[in-house]
């Protein structure tokens, strides 16, 4: 690895998560570690700089967790997932069976429920909850937090 003082990440990748999640910080505290040793570095999803690398609006920001690779290609996702369980041993397994004929399409319909679903333990969760099957209407959305979180 080599290390530029202009870029002291480079050779780097980067996910990037929501840290209002409770479900996706936990993963990211359990495995830092691990990705560090992958060369991948964290960063939530809500600092400035990340949404500006990423050109992603205030309304994409926070729909799924995103990879930086070190090579500058962004992946979303559940294509973010395989790709960082192909460089983690105990999660190859994983990352070999996404290759199968019609597993990623089913992965991607997992993620997008799980990262639908996901509760946020704050009131500023902009994650779309549905109103009662009695409500005319379809969703709603609540206000994001503006603040920037650290990793």
């Amino acid at each position: 690895m080599t290390k530029s003082h202009n870029n002291p990440t480079q050779g780097y990748g980067w996910l990037f998560y929501d840290e209002h999640c409770p479900r996706c910080s936990r993963w990211v505290g359990r495995f830092k570690k691990v990705l560090l040793r992958k060369h991948i570095l964290t960063a939530p999803l809500q600092r400035g700089w990340v949404q500006e690398r990423l050109e992603l609006d205030a309304d994409d920001a926070f729909t799924e967790m995103r990879v930086l690779t070190a090579s500058g290609k962004v992946l979303g996702g559940a294509s973010a997932m395989v790709y960082l369980a192909e460089r983690i041993w105990f999660a190859k397994p994983l990352a070999a069976i996404a290759k199968l004929p019609g597993v990623m399409g089913q992965l991607d319909r997992l993620y997008g429920y799980i990262a639908h679903h996901r509760n946020c333990q704050s009131t500023n969760c902009k994650v779309a909850k549905p109103q009662s099957k009695h409500s005319t209407s379809k969703l709603r959305s609540e206000p994001r937090h503006e603040a920037d979180r650290a990793a």
